[in-house]
């Protein structure tokens, strides 16, 4: 099996990506070769719009948190035809674990670290 890299983002626009629409979110942009996302109330994203596997994939991806201190990073990826969302520093920044594990969040599950 040929391991296949593909990166999701050239560094220099949003091409590929959009904001996502979440009530009173902060700005997007991209600044440095990042993807800076503003401070939201509660929260800003961004959701790839091309095609993405549904199974025998890996995402690997970076994050710095240069302010705030609750939710630092989520990243919600397709599972068959559902999907999961990764919670890193969650819940007040201290909580690591997979939400839509039978329905439950990653605060109330046994993922929850």
């Amino acid at each position: 099996m040929s391991l296949h890299a593909e990166s999701l983002f050239d560094g220099k626009s949003l091409g590929g990506w959009k904001e996502t629409p979440f009530s009173q979110k902060g700005e997007v942009k991209v600044e440095n070769g990042a993807i800076v996302l503003g401070a939201g109330a509660p929260f800003t994203g961004v959701t790839w719009t091309r095609e993405f596997p549904k199974d025998n994939y890996e995402v690997r991806w970076e994050a710095q948190r240069v302010k705030g201190g609750d939710f630092f990073a989520s990243l919600t990826f397709p599972v068959g035809d559902s999907f999961c969302t990764f919670v890193n520093g969650g819940w007040g920044g201290d909580i690591v674990g997979l939400s839509s594990i039978d329905g439950w969040d990653a605060s109330d599950n046994e993922t929850r670290t």
